[in-house]
């Protein structure tokens, strides 16, 4: 009984979550809301996550994308582990979610971008906060996901990198 009452209630705070942040303009709100939904992704019933998961996902995606945009810095650490909630919820509900119109490259490639771009130097010198270094994990704890169930798509990513990285330098 008190099960049933917990899952009711995070499913009806999903349902208003969803419906009620998205007209914030405040930066710190959307980021905090994304995060709250990839937790409770975890937990609501699978029916009610894969109703919303287009339009979540769609939200996140353009999220991440606009980060991305507009700071060539890692995004912060909590909307990273938002996405990370999020695509593990996926994962366990139909992997398929992330391979419709080209999410997952789309994904992979501007987590690569941000893991490229944050280097390990910088951390070895010491001119990084802890909350960026937080955010790489994230980053990183995301390739992990989707690797444990894209495995073929994910290595196929990193070696086309790695050759193309390859090719640069011997031209």
């Amino acid at each position: 009984e008190d099960q049933r009452l917990a899952q009711q209630s995070l499913s009806t705070a999903f349902t208003v979550l969803m419906s009620s942040w998205q007209s914030s303009k405040d930066l710190n709100v959307r980021i905090g809301t994304m995060e709250t939904l990839g937790h409770l992704s975890l937990v609501i019933p699978k029916d009610q996550f894969l109703t919303n998961a287009d339009a979540l996902l769609e939200l996140l995606v353009g999220l991440v994308a606009r980060q991305s945009a507009t700071s060539p810095c890692l995004p912060p650490m909590r909307l990273m582990r938002g996405l990370c909630l999020f695509l593990q919820s996926c994962i366990d509900a139909d992997p398929e979610i992330l391979l419709l119109e080209n999410t997952l490259n789309n994904l992979t490639s501007t987590m690569f971008s941000w893991t490229v771009g944050s280097g390990p130097l910088q951390y070895l010198q010491g001119s990084v906060s802890t909350d960026a270094l937080q955010s790489q994990a994230e980053v990183l704890r995301c390739f992990d996901v989707l690797a444990e169930t894209f495995r073929k798509e994910i290595l196929s990513f990193l070696l086309g990198k790695l050759k193309g990285s390859r090719d640069e330098k011997l031209g």
